[in-house]
């Protein structure tokens, strides 16, 4: 959920009037971003490792890297992907929808890890995240 988190910030389209949004449903978690993939990538791309890493935001990316958010770019898919098998979750739905983003991660079923088990190893990280995120504020100030 950390690295989710993360590229929610470092990817968004800030130019956009359109809010970032998170809905918590019973059974899965959705977050959306404003802001396409980059031109020539798709979600299969995406997906299969084969593309290389753009990040939207370099002054973001490089504050989260010098702050430890972020351990090395182009890796955050592969390790989101890693995250949700190494505790038994269901891989994560990626899908460009809307001028925008969205990842959808669902709840697991009885044979697996709870979902909500994972959140107070990184809430504190993740609040804080997204706590920045939630004030709008300008482009510098979020920098």
């Amino acid at each position: 959920m950390r690295e989710i988190a993360i590229n929610a910030i470092v990817h968004r389209d800030y130019s956009s009037s359109s809010d970032s949004i998170i809905k918590v449903y019973d059974n899965c978690i959705e977050i959306f971003n404003p802001g396409r993939l980059a031109e020539g990538l798709s979600v299969e791309r995406l997906l299969s490792g084969n593309c290389i890493s753009s990040i939207r935001r370099r002054k973001i990316g490089n504050r989260l890297k010098e702050s430890g958010f972020i351990e090395k770019y182009g890796t955050d898919i592969r390790r989101i992907l890693q995250g949700f098998a190494e505790h038994g979750l269901p891989a994560p739905e990626f899908e460009e929808i809307g001028g925008g983003f969205r990842l959808t991660a669902y709840r697991v079923t009885e044979k697996t890890t709870d979902l909500w088990q994972v959140t107070p190893q990184v809430s504190t990280e993740v609040g804080r995240l997204l706590l920045a995120c939630v004030t709008p504020k300008c482009r510098d100030e979020l920098q």
